[in-house]
């Protein structure tokens, strides 16, 4: 028996008492006219925290005025019979002692009145349900487990009923708890391809979370979707299985699967399956499953389309005499029905070519001369058409067309030896070269290439008073000079130099500016940099070993070694400032640098360049 109802039964027992006393005589009592009101409810546990709908009924919901009387509109002064909520209530929050609103949060209310009042607090739609005239009512509220965070701590989720229209009357006010089941983590998995290639095939990144909180680790695979049924053990077909076996913690993994092309079918689905360890992958042992996302570009990078091979073209001198040189051509993978055009040309005049212009030599390889793709052709190039000091190209492109990006099958340098140049242009310099210097004499160090420098006329030495000419072997070689060297022996002697000087402390009409201007306008040398923004030459320094190097290293056009990863001498680092230039001197053949006791030579990057030096750089640097 709930308290109300003892409540209920005790006041009537004191009542006949009483009366009975006074001698008054009572009419027998209906049994249920002291039954307290009581609400049951078709669920009150285990609820499920997204929703459900349960079933709520009440009895003995009777008027007993004035207390179950309405204080406000619109069932003022009538019969408001009862609220009936589900809601999350204060401790405390009954209307009858004093509890204020803002005690009773409520989400789902129906509002038990009697028939003929439904409609006037706005019928069904408003909530109204029958409180039938026994004092009974059924309705049904949808329970959710909502959000009280923001709310009030010490609160209860239960279906309440109390008083409607302000009424305030103590035994209408019921409580009935509500509990929900622990909610139902499902494992979530996403798989991320992060790369696709034809060589390794396909890489997913998995991360699954919510995993079961009592394993350590599981099985992971890539499989066709729909064929998880097969997977008895890690010995089942898969596309990839991920060995060693993942590991799990707080319920979460990561990893990486990787499927090798020869195990994927881009007409297939595939799907990420993480189940049981040490079980097939039954319904039951599966805890997550995720289709994976492979895009049209990545299937083509898995299964690339065959490529047809790239066209061909080699040039080989095979031939030099005194007239020339022979070169053969090989072409491959040329599919024209026009035939290729052959050319041999100056480096970088390749867009120059055409019919008014046909480099060194052209020639026609007709459709007639091809073969499976391929066919070979011969040039000739005549000596006077030649220059050794300069580098030449190569290139095969579609017969009857310009040479363009689009035309062009293939581009490359042409190789020729220092001893096919030698026998092209064979050397004048006698074995034993009488000097031109009054400062230099046959057998000194050096000698034959200071003479090769006057033979060449790189340099006119220096005039003394009697007429006569000095090298100065042992002096250091200024900018000026060096830029005299160097324009003699690669410039081009139809160069004009610009009427404004690239260089602050150099001008028009100094000795050697056109010389020192060409180093500019050829890259050769940028000058030193000065706080007005345009660099000086300085004409009259010294030029030292490392900007020697730089300088000779720009002006050689031809293919160059790889630079070494270890330095050829004892005083250059890799790391150094010209490092590359300077190691380039001596996989060149150009400097052999100075001896040293522990058998590597050095180079002396910050000393300056003695003329006798500069004489032999030069001499090796034309052979």
């Amino acid at each position: 028996m709930t308290a109300q109802k003892s409540w209920r039964r005790l006041l009537a027992t004191a009542t006949v008492g009483l009366l009975a006393a006074s001698g008054i005589a009572l009419a027998p009592i209906a049994a249920n006219a002291v039954d307290a009101p009581t609400v049951t409810v078709s669920k009150t546990t285990g609820i499920d925290p997204a929703g459900e709908t349960v079933t709520v009924t009440g009895t003995g919901f009777l008027p007993s005025a004035p207390d179950t009387s309405g204080t406000r509109p619109p069932l003022a002064g009538k019969f408001t019979g009862s609220y009936v909520t589900f809601g999350y209530f204060a401790e405390n929050w009954q209307p009858s002692g004093g509890a204020a609103g803002t005690a009773r949060k409520t989400y789902d209310t129906k509002w038990a009145v009697n028939a003929e009042d439904m409609t006037t607090i706005g019928g069904a739609n408003s909530g109204a349900i029958e409180l039938k005239a026994d004092g009974t009512f059924e309705t049904q509220l949808n329970i959710k487990q909502e959000d009280v965070s923001a709310l009030t701590a010490g609160g209860r989720f239960g279906v309440y009923t109390y008083p409607g229209g302000g009424a305030k009357y103590a035994p209408f006010e019921t409580y009935t708890p509500i509990t929900f089941a622990a909610p139902v983590v499902t494992p979530t998995v996403s798989a991320t391809v992060s790369a696709a290639t034809a060589a390794n095939g396909l890489t997913v990144d998995v991360a699954a979370t919510d995993l079961p909180a009592d394993i350590t680790s599981t099985y992971a695979a890539i499989i066709e979707k729909g064929t998880a049924a097969a997977l008895a053990d890690p010995s089942s077909p898969t596309a990839a299985f991920a060995v060693p076996f993942p590991t799990v913690s707080a319920g979460a993994s990561a990893f990486s699967l990787t499927a090798p092309a020869e195990k994927l079918d881009r007409t297939k689905q595939y799907e990420v399956l993480i189940w049981k360890l040490h079980s097939g992958a039954t319904p039951e042992n599966i805890y997550a499953e995720q289709d994976i996302e492979i895009t049209d570009t990545q299937w083509d990078a898995i299964f690339p389309a065959p490529q047809a091979p790239s066209p061909t073209a080699t040039a080989t001198v095979t031939n030099a005499t005194a007239t020339g040189l022979t070169v053969k051509f090989d072409l491959a993978n040329i599919d024209s029905s026009t035939g290729a055009y052959i050319s041999v040309f100056e480096n970088g005049t390749l867009t120059s070519l055409g019919h008014e212009s046909l480099g060194v030599a052209t020639d026609w390889l007709t459709p007639g001369k091809f073969s499976n793709q391929a066919a070979t052709g011969t040039l000739t190039l005549q000596k006077a058409k030649l220059d050794r000091k300069k580098t030449y190209q190569f290139a095969a492109w579609k017969a009857h067309t310009n040479p363009t990006e689009d035309s062009v099958y293939a581009l490359g340098t042409l190789q020729v030896t220092a001893g096919q140049w030698d026998i092209v242009f064979p050397t004048t310099t006698p074995t034993n070269p009488t000097p031109t210097f009054t400062d230099v004499k046959t057998g000194d160090k050096f000698a034959k290439e200071i003479t090769w420098m006057a033979s060449e006329g790189i340099s006119t030495g220096v005039k003394q008073a009697d007429g006569s000419y000095q090298y100065q072997p042992k002096n250091n070689v200024t900018r000026e000079a060096m830029a005299a060297f160097l324009f003699r022996q690669y410039g081009d002697s139809s160069y004009k130099a610009p009427t404004t000087s690239y260089f602050s402390d150099i001008k028009p009409g100094d000795k050697f500016y056109k010389e020192i201007s060409w180093m500019y306008a050829n890259k050769v040398s940028t000058g030193v940099k000065q706080p007005s923004g345009k660099p000086a030459y300085q004409a009259k320094s010294g030029i030292t070993r490392e900007a020697m190097a730089a300088f000779m290293f720009r002006l050689d056009k031809n293919t160059k070694p790889a630079t070494p990863k270890t330095s050829p001498f004892s005083d250059v680092s890799t790391g150094d400032k010209f490092y590359k230039e300077i190691a380039w001197m001596s996989t060149s053949g150009l400097s052999t640098g100075i001896k040293q006791p522990s058998g590597k030579p050095a180079y002396a990057s910050k000393s300056n360049v003695t003329r006798e030096a500069m004489a032999a750089f030069l001499y090796r640097a034309d052979k």
